[in-house]
């Protein structure tokens, strides 16, 4: 039978497709074909002409010069450009004798530079603008004399020795400071743009570097697009694509494209990887199965674990003095002492595979799931808060700055007056008729509120003033035993505990009156309530039944808490309003994994932690003016800390006269982009160093590395919670780096520490649990040694700094500082008039004290410090206490930092001090002689 003929005309493929469909052998191919027109462009564009035109000073010219805050002219600073600079709108820097322009990978063509070039400005008599020589490497190039004015100076440059372009600019002669300006830096000339050109031709060198990284992101870019669609073509297009772009991008934008090429390659890198992620995950949970089914890490283990042991002998030994083999050689009684210690250790170990597996197993089966956990830390917490409390008693300490605000607000509280501080300590403004009595200024109120019981209780003392400290650290330790028996097991919440209240800084921070101890609780509190909100949240049964569902269970009690302990975590500290953010986006990110969002839930937390702020913002908008609902000096401080780098007292800016001319956002403009640079730089330097080795300052060196094991061994409810503190101190982390500072101030990352020691000893416990498993259980004792040996060695240098504190025989014992400045407190609340104002570098402490009212000495020079005197009606003045003033103050109170009484001071009061000068308390002049105008001083 005959086919039936069709009247329906068959549509044509369309031609690409058609083509691509005919080309599958180039397919196969995959990345190959974009790699290789990667390869092709960028050896044809290293010999076409290009041209670069950069502002120098402006954002980004740090790709071509090298730039130095050091104020000399040394072999160090050698073809290094000062911090760019701005004047009259214009950005530009200035050289020294010799600056050196560097293109990476530019091209070795013949070519033309254009500068424009200012001299010195306002030259003085016999002045003459200096000759500046311009070289390419070692071939001089050309030479000019500037004016003062701004003007383009045009060279041809020669081929170059290699791909990377080397320019100098060499001058005759160097500018200091003249009569009309005061910058004693040794300064060349002003530059503020440059454009560079390159002719191109056959035969020229190639920037390898920047290829192979144009070639490498073309690869992996086009592997992740392979893996995502199963249309080879597709991929094809899109590598060459890049290929395209990355070229083009070398051709027109050089300078920024070298930079950026290596950052590229890790971007398409990752991308890969997120793609692949179940492959990437099979692999992980291949090994994990691996490791768990095999003996091979359990050998592994035991191997590391014996280096870990002779590092922990080696620690101790250098912590506490323990003798060498050659101090034992040659003392007997010495040799005696130790024997029976080594002898124990031997028995221990022989004992290990006969008796003492079976109580070792007990014990840890007890641990798990009996009270004795919780039997142990109870008796840690009654000898460890007991031994603290007796500390408090002897050391009657309240701390410096915001620590000391903080019982004096207290102290004002129990008065009667409602978060009042009784000094001016900054000078963005003049209070009002010289009144040093204000509002709380700076730091937030909710700490003193803490303070009050305990004040009403024992009196506005130091002891009280601390007391919630003790508070703060037993719910401390009971939130983190918590949290670890139910995430992890009763083990590592016990442990985690203990070593979370002997870690250094805890018990540092136990001394003052401060706000990080209750910010810690109320931090971890709001995370973990938080955490148990969400996971309960979503009904697995109705949204696995029903995707389009979107009902939930809620744990209302729990979503009400963390809103709670977030309106209070932001009232102990506004900072806290970060971690509010990185909850959040924690959530949003897991709604889209798990495609339902707990919204209702969400708007109960975000309106019980609203309601909880809003009193704090009511009180600010009826407070300040202008009406605010945030007011804090610190958002001032913030654009004036540690823009000069770390080398002169960060601090010591904050203590200027800054009437008309008061610190904001715009200040990064001025301070310029290096200086802006370099500052984020430092912060992140030092939360390295505080997190990680080989410093470990937060936890130490054995610590730190438990805690990098424990992140590989947690499963997916502990990796879940830990994602969410994670996210939470990324945030935090990039809000103090950007926006605040982290140098010296390793009490900002405080919050996470008990979460980081939670994963050392849940690191710590598998190990263990690894070990004690090997040959049935017969190496429990070894074991039980290697883990106690490892403990011992975490907690030596923690206790090792809290002992150095407390001996009076150490460099670091506290009263070294404190104990001079004390007696002199106690000096002017017994001879002065209780409303006697008292000039000082530490207000905040000398109030609590002495309960006088206080004022900060200006960093400024001598006539505008009693200028501030006079408004303030201050009556003394008190210098060589526990902190020093600025660089300014300084040099013009030089005399009477010596006890020199110059200027009609009068010396009231000499305060021996063993450790540096005496601290010396002075009577102002009558009248305020030589008291001149309140104004800015020329920085």
């Amino acid at each position: 039978m005959q086919r039936p003929v069709s009247l329906t005309a068959v549509p044509r493929q369309p031609k690409l497709l058609a083509m691509l469909h005919t080309t599958r052998r180039v397919q196969r191919l995959g990345p190959f074909v974009p790699v290789l027109l990667a390869f092709l462009l960028g050896v044809l564009v290293y010999q076409l002409p290009v041209r670069t035109t950069m502002a120098i000073g402006a954002l980004g010219d740090q790709l071509v010069v090298q730039s130095s805050q050091a104020q000399d002219d040394g072999p160090a600073a050698l073809g290094q450009w000062y911090p760019d600079e701005q004047d009259r709108g214009m950005r530009y820097r200035w050289t020294r004798h010799a600056a050196r322009f560097t293109l990476h990978d530019w091209g070795a063509g013949t070519g033309e530079l254009q500068l424009s070039v200012a001299g010195w400005p306002l030259l003085e008599a016999g002045q003459i603008q200096p000759t500046v020589t311009l070289r390419q490497d070692d071939v001089v190039v050309g030479s000019f004399t500037p004016t003062a004015d701004y003007h383009s100076y045009r060279f041809s440059l020669p081929v170059a020795k290699q791909v990377d372009r080397n320019l100098w600019l060499q001058s005759s002669a160097v500018l200091t400071s003249t009569a009309h300006i005061n910058d004693p830096r040794p300064k060349g000339i002003r530059v503020n743009q440059f454009s560079v050109t390159s002719r191109g031709g056959w035969g020229l060198p190639i920037g390898w570097g920047s290829l192979l990284a144009l070639m490498a992101t073309t690869y992996l870019a086009t592997a992740a697009v392979d893996r995502r669609t199963s249309h080879r073509a597709v991929g094809l297009l899109w590598g060459c694509g890049i290929a395209v772009v990355g070229a083009t991008a070398l051709q027109v934008g050089r300078v920024w494209a070298v930079w950026a090429l290596p950052w590229a390659v890790a971007v398409a890198l990752v991308g890969l990887l997120v793609i692949e992620r179940r492959a990437v995950g099979y692999l992980w949970a291949a090994w994990h199965n691996r490791s768990r089914l095999s003996s091979m890490f359990e050998r592994g283990l035991l191997v590391v674990m014996l280096f870990t042991v002779l590092y922990g002998v080696v620690a101790l030994g250098s912590t506490f003095s323990l003798p060498t083999l050659t101090t034992l050689r040659n003392n007997v009684e010495g040799l005696v002492a130790v024997l029976p210690i080594v002898g124990v250790c031997f028995l221990l170990v022989l004992a290990g595979p006969t008796r003492m597996p079976h109580w070792l197993r007990y014990l840890r089966a007890r641990l798990l799931v009996g009270r004795l956990a919780l039997v142990v830390l109870g008796v840690f917490l009654l000898i460890w808060l007991g031994w603290e409390f007796t500390v408090l008693q002897r050391v009657p300490l309240v701390g410096h700055a915001d620590y000391a605000d903080n019982a004096v607000v207290a102290r004002n509280l129990l008065r009667g007056h409602l978060w009042q501080v009784d000094y001016a300590t900054q000078f963005y403004t003049l209070r009002p008729n010289g009144n040093v009595h204000q509002p709380q200024p700076t730091w937030p109120l909710l700490q003193p509120v803490w303070i009050v019981p305990f004040m009403w209780l024992f009196g506005p003392t130091a002891l009280a003033a601390r007391l919630p400290n003790l508070v703060f650290n037993l719910v401390l330790a009971l939130l983190i035993f918590r949290i670890g028996a139910d995430v992890w097991d009763r083990r590592v919440g016990t442990l985690a505990a203990i070593f979370t209240l002997i870690n250094q800084l805890f018990f540092k921070l136990t001394l003052y009156a401060t706000t990080d101890l209750g910010f810690v609780v109320l931090s971890m509190a709001a995370l973990w309530f938080f955490f148990r909100a969400c996971e309960r949240s979503v009904r697995p049964d109705t949204v696995a039944a029903s995707p389009r569902s979107t009902q939930h269970r809620h744990d209302w009690g729990s979503w009400a808490l963390a809103g709670l302990l977030v309106g209070l975590m932001v009232l102990q500290k506004p900072s806290g309003a970060v971690f509010g953010v990185g909850m959040i986006v924690w959530v949003a990110l897991r709604a889209i994994r798990q495609r339902a969002l707990p919204w209702r839930g969400l708007l109960l937390w975000a309106g019980v932690g609203a309601l909880t702020v809003a009193p704090y913002l009511v009180r600010n908008w009826l407070t300040f003016t202008p009406h605010t609902l945030f007011s804090s000096t610190e958002s001032i401080d913030a654009w004036v800390l540690y823009y000069e780098g770390s080398g002169k007292d960060p601090w010591r800016k904050l203590y200027n006269v800054y009437l008309g001319d008061v610190p904001n956002r715009s200040w990064i403009l001025r301070w310029g982009w290096d200086r802006t640079l370099s500052k984020i730089a430092l912060q992140a330097r030092a939360g390295l160093k505080d997190l990680l080795p080989p410093q470990g300052y937060l936890l130490k060196v054995p610590l730190t590395c438990l805690v990098l094991l424990g992140i590989g061994l947690q499963h997916r409810r502990q990796r879940s919670l830990l994602q969410l503190v994670g996210l939470v101190g990324l945030g935090y982390g990039l809000f103090l780096v950007l926006y605040w500072h982290l140098d010296g101030e390793e009490r900002y990352l405080l919050p996470f520490v008990p979460w980081l020691l939670l994963l050392a000893m849940s690191a710590l416990c598998t190990i263990y649990d690894r070990l004690a498993s090997l040959a049935e259980g017969r190496w429990s004792g070894v074991a039980g040694l290697v883990l106690s040996i490892l403990l011992i060695a975490v907690a030596a240098p923690h206790w090792h700094t809290i002992d150095q504190q407390l001996d009076p025989n150490s460099r670091d014992y506290w009263g070294s500082l404190w104990q001079p400045s004390l007696d002199a407190f106690q000096w002017l609340h017994d001879h002065t008039a209780s409303d006697a104002v008292v000039m000082s570098q530490v207000p905040w402490e000398m109030s609590f004290y002495t309960d006088r009212p206080g004022l900060m000495i200006p960093n400024e020079p001598l006539p505008t410090i009693l200028g501030v005197a006079r408004y303030y009606h201050a009556q003394y003045l008190v210098v060589n206490s526990i902190a020093g003033p600025g660089e300014e103050a300084r040099a013009a109170l030089g005399p009477l930092l010596n006890g020199q009484a110059v200027g009609g001071f009068t010396l009231v009061h000499t305060q021996p001090n063993t450790a540096g000068r005496p601290v010396l308390i002075y009577r102002f002049p009558a009248n305020y002689v030589g008291a001149g105008p309140i104004v800015r001083g020329d920085r």
